[in-house]
């Protein structure tokens, strides 16, 4: 059972190599952590866990290298070639109907317009239906910060919560200036946002019985 699971884990891996890279270099942080987690609950050796963790370190960095060198045009594997890019793919989306100025934003203002904008300020009927599901967003935020607490650490857990830190941190840096790119890459880190939030609802109603 755990043999097939394991499977179909690398092959959605794969797909996702296959069909968005760029994707794939976001999880890497999340696959290297969640994999050292798995390893160090194990009872191994002290010398098997410092292979282990040699092993997924160089293997993430062959696929960051590769995906930054394919996606980016860069080899140059830092926090400041994303920012490079993010000032490059704004001057792309400069003209675009539904592009944002947000080069005096902060990070906390560009993460809150990749996340939550729009916010009701426009009476386009596709920003007034996109208003309404952010509003829902940004409740549901409020309620997994107010019962952080219930959170259960396991594998599922750690993978989803250090994806949606760097996936969030990345698209406000490089895309939140555009809305409409938004709201599609939104659509990517909300699977693990939504799992967050029924993981904790599950764990508090379980924890009052």
């Amino acid at each position: 059972m755990h043999n097939k699971k394991y499977f179909f884990i690398v092959l959605a891996f794969l797909l996702i190599y296959i069909i968005r890279p760029h994707i794939l270099i976001i999880m890497s942080p999340a696959i290297a952590v969640v994999s050292l987690y798995l390893v160090f609950s194990l009872k191994n050796s002290v010398l098997i866990k410092a292979l282990s963790t040699i092993v997924f370190m160089i293997t993430c960095l062959m696929i960051m290298q590769y995906t930054f060198s394919n996606y980016l045009r860069t080899d140059d594997i830092s926090f400041e070639s994303i920012i490079a890019y993010g000032n490059s793919s704004h001057r792309w989306y400069a003209n675009a109907h539904s592009t944002v100025d947000i080069s005096e934003y902060n990070i906390f203002m560009k993460i809150f317009t990749f996340l939550y904008r729009p916010f009701f300020e426009s009476f386009n009927i596709k920003y007034l239906l996109s208003s309404f599901d952010n509003l829902i967003y940004l409740l549901l935020t409020v309620y997994l910060f107010l019962n952080i607490k219930y959170m259960k650490l396991n594998y599922m857990t750690v993978f989803n919560v250090v994806f949606l830190i760097v996936s969030i941190m990345i698209f406000s840096i490089t895309i939140a200036n555009n809305l409409g790119v938004s709201i599609r890459y939104k659509m990517m880190v909300l699977p693990m946002f939504f799992y967050l939030v029924v993981h904790i609802y599950k764990r508090k109603e379980f924890l009052k019985k």
